[in-house]
């Protein structure tokens, strides 16, 4: 009784010794994750969830491949149900047997007391065929309580052992009977020898039930390798449809190819159900195929070995089961052969009542009616669940539908925005080209101008220069002639641009000397000027005396010292070299008014040469700042031809992209009716299969506990998906919102920058108008004009080195910087911008031209 307890567990308990053995063979999976490990399989598809169609598409294959999953199970349950249902007759069969050959020798029994009774007292025989047949009804009746059962059989034991009673005190009183003693003595050597043949056969049954047990295991081994194969077939059978309804092309080839292993439908799937020997089906039923069903490709050798291998180790199990079947048929004919042999020897009722062969067949079948009752109302219950399901299926199949219509109508509508605004980006293209190509023009025309304009420019300044040098060269000789060595050390050496004034400068000193002078007067008292003055005159006193002895000491050394009675008078020598030196000064003068009168001319020209070459170098300085400007406008047209050509690439490819996506999308439609066709046809079927299996399961007792909670967790599971594809909705709202404000600002920013751009021009043009209204500068001006410049130039530099130019910008902050330190911070794995501290990445980092 309790082999047949184990053999025939619950649901419940099925689906956890599948577990264990799962656990078994690989320790990696146990408790839930075993429990998951086949489902986990069906959920990995090959198909990649990049978008809400991939998800769509991945949601029917789960659906498809578990609602077949479900079918082979429910085909499963009511093969197991059939197979209980003929087994519970089997044992009813079997009790009203083993109930009609107690009659016989209950019978018997009374036979001999009432013939004992009769031949003392001469009386006829009752008769209890009717009792009989009426305790053989309530063992046929599945409705019948096990106290009713229990009742009649202590009242039948009663009544035999009361019977038995009264043959034993017959037998006490006929001792001196020699043939009842010798009968007696043989009934009792063939009990013995029953009873051996019976433990011997006890024996044999214990080890036929211990291999029993082992085949159930390889059974359930296999009936996991048959589950998994059976979800490698749907996943191969799904990827096939899948790669044919991206591929038509393959699909020729595929309908020509040899069908190597063909899978059952699930109307026709092979099922091993757990259980005895008795259940398991026949090798027809795993070689019965429906030949319309999907073909595994050639390329799954390692698929189709194992298939091999599964079938052919089902198929050698099924011939120990087979053997096992007709062992147990044999040993079932020896038992009951042996039950007839000890028919006529009246065996005692306790011996039949504590027997453990009837005892299991009581308590089988007990546990076999309630197991038949509690498989009818899953059974019901399981049919409600699957009308649930059908109509929830329904609905999930009409939310796709409309979910796909949507993305389609958006998909369409932004495929025209995507052509409205390629169509605007060529125009403004066009527009763009045919002004860069004018500007080009004028930019050549101003090139050449300015080139020329350097030319005349340079040419002016060798000639200044070298009219500077002649300048310089002449006052130089004009203060040699003059033999004034301060002068012309002034030119030579102070007066290194050549513009100075000596005179000019001379007043300067005389002015500043007469003011110290004055101040110095004002602040001493009048004594010590008196003392001053008298301690001046003593020393230009002094220094006349000095003069006149140096004087006298000259003539002395020119003239010597003559008598003035020598014949020769010295006055007339003095005379003669008198005129001689008037007759000189006057050469002199005449000189001097010659080069004053030239010296005039000089400072003229030189004064025209200065304007001269100051008008030129403001002409130079403003065609150098034209053409840094007209260079600048080049540099920027060109980038901005650069960003508009790759812009215009950038549109072409996604208009590609979008035409080809609108290709797969129509393609996708059309094998998505296709199959939505295929799927109603087939649905169709299955709704009439479903309502004969509905009839079928109306008559049969079978339902699951798993199938429910596996119907659960799937729900679950759905519910999960769907809450992932709101989430993946909101997401994408929430990034489409993003993008459109990231537009806006974008728009904003370019405008901010466009308009920057126009008030810098019109600040460059007043710049410009100022600059020629503004008379000629001091060097002052050219300092600030420097600082000017050094700020600006500044500002081009990068705030991290201040050596290199700014030519790099991050897009998640928008600060500038210079290539080689946007690396070296790239580099060093920080990455984040020295100025405000954010992250970024490599693919924020963008070039830009200054």
């Amino acid at each position: 009784m309790n082999n047949h307890r184990k053999r025939w567990p619950s649901e419940g308990q099925d689906q956890n010794a599948k577990r264990t053995k799962v656990d078994k063979r690989d320790p990696s999976l146990s408790g839930p994750e075993a429990a998951d490990a086949s489902h986990k399989d069906d959920l990995r598809a090959p198909v990649s969830i990049e978008n809400q169609d991939a998800v769509v598409m991945f949601q029917k294959q789960a659906i498809w491949r578990q609602m077949q999953e479900y079918k082979r199970s429910l085909d499963r349950a009511h093969k197991q149900i059939l197979d209980l249902d003929a087994r519970t007759d089997m044992y009813r069969t079997n009790l009203v047997a083993v109930y009609t050959y107690w009659e016989q020798i209950h019978n018997d029994i009374t036979e001999q007391v009432t013939l004992l009774k009769s031949s003392s007292s001469g009386k006829d025989p009752p008769d209890t065929a009717n009792g009989v047949n009426e305790f053989t009804k309530r063992l046929l009746n599945p409705l019948c309580a096990k106290d009713e059962i229990e009742g009649a059989l202590r009242s039948k034991m009663t009544l035999i052992r009361n019977m038995l009673d009264q043959l034993a005190r017959c037998s006490l009183s006929s001792n001196n009977d020699s043939i009842s003693d010798k009968q007696y003595h043989l009934l009792q050597k063939k009990y013995q020898q029953i009873s051996n043949q019976v433990a011997k056969l006890e024996a044999q049954i214990q080890v036929h039930k211990l291999r029993e047990t082992d085949l159930e295991d390889r059974l359930d081994e296999t009936r996991l390798l048959l589950l998994s194969a059976e979800r490698k077939i749907d996943r191969l059978k799904m990827n096939g449809l899948y790669a044919e309804s991206n591929n038509p092309s393959t699909v020729a080839g595929r309908k020509n190819a040899p069908s190597l292993v063909t899978v059952p439908s699930s109307s026709s799937a092979p099922v091993v159900p757990s259980g005895p020997p008795s259940a398991v089906p026949s090798e027809t039923n795993l070689d019965t195929v429906n030949p319309t069903n999907s073909v595994i490709p050639d390329n799954k050798d390692e698929f189709q070995q194992d298939l091999v291998i599964a079938q052919m180790l089902a198929e050698a199990r099924l011939k120990e089961l087979d053997d096992m079947k007709r062992e147990r048929l044999t040993l079932r004919e020896r038992i009951d052969a042996l039950l007839l042999q000890q028919k006529p020897s009246p065996v005692g009722l306790e011996i039949i009542t504590t027997h453990p062969e009837f005892q299991k067949v009581l308590n089988d079948a007990r546990y076999f009616n309630g197991e038949a009752q509690m498989y009818r109302e899953r059974n019901e219950k399981l049919v409600k669940e699957a009308e649930e399901l059908q109509t929830e299926r329904r609905t999930f199949q009409k939310q796709v539908e409309e979910e796909w219509f949507r993305q389609k109508e958006r998909l369409e509508a932004e495929v025209k925005r995507v052509e409205h605004d390629l169509q605007r980006v060529r125009q403004h293209r066009d527009t763009l080209d045919d002004s860069l190509n004018l500007r080009l023009a004028k930019d050549i025309a101003d090139v050449d101008a300015s080139t020329e304009v350097k030319k005349i420019a340079n040419a002016q300044k060798n000639t200044i220069a070298a009219l500077m040098d002649e300048v310089k060269r002449l006052k130089m000789c004009l203060a040699a002639n003059a033999g004034d060595k301060a002068l012309l050390h002034y030119f030579g050496v102070e007066d290194v641009d050549g513009k100075g004034n000596p005179i000019d400068d001379l007043r300067t000193q005389l002015s500043t000397a007469k003011s110290q002078l004055q101040a110095c007067l004002q602040a001493t008292s009048p004594e010590i000027l008196d003392r001053q003055k008298m301690l001046a005159r003593e020393k230009q006193l002094i220094a006349e005396v000095e003069q006149a002895r140096q004087k006298l000491a000259e003539y002395e050394s020119a003239y010597g010292l003559h008598n003035l009675d020598s014949s020769s008078c010295p006055m007339n020598e003095l005379t003669r070299q008198l005129k001689q030196h008037h007759e000189k000064i006057k050469e002199y003068e005449l000189k001097i008014d010659f080069y004053s009168r030239t010296e005039t001319q000089l400072l003229a020209e030189v004064d025209n040469l200065f304007k001269a070459y100051r008008q030129l170098e403001e002409q130079n300085t403003n065609k150098v700042l034209q053409l840094n400007g007209k260079e600048e406008q080049i540099l920027r047209l060109v980038a901005e031809r650069t960003t508009l050509k790759q812009q215009l690439d950038k549109a072409r490819k996604e208009m590609g992209n979008t035409q080809n996506l609108v290709m797969a999308l129509r393609r996708q439609s059309e094998k998505q009716l296709e199959m939505i066709k295929k799927a109603e046809e087939k649905e169709k079927v299955h709704i009439q299969q479903v309502s004969t299996s509905e009839r079928v399961a109306a008559s049969a007792t079978a339902t699951a506990e798993a199938h429910r909670k596996e119907a659960i967790r799937l729900k679950h599971q759905c519910d999960e998906l769907n809450d992932k594809c709101e989430k993946m909705g909101q997401r994408f709202e929430e990034l489409t919102a993003a993008m459109k404000k990231r537009t806006e600002e974008w728009e904003d920013e370019r405008d901010a920058v466009r308009r920057a751009q126009e008030q810098a021009e019109v600040y460059k043009k007043r710049l410009e108008l100022r600059e020629t209204e503004r008379p000629i500068a001091a060097p002052a001006s050219d300092s600030s004009m420097q600082r000017q410049l050094d700020e600006y130039r500044g500002l081009l530099l990068c705030r991290t080195c201040n050596v290199r130019f700014k030519d790099t910008v991050i897009s998640k902050c928008w600060h500038v910087f210079c290539k080689e330190c946007v690396d070296d911070v790239v580099n060093a794995r920080s990455r984040k911008c020295p100025t405000c501290g954010n992250m970024f990445g490599k693919e924020d980092v963008k070039s830009i031209y200054l």
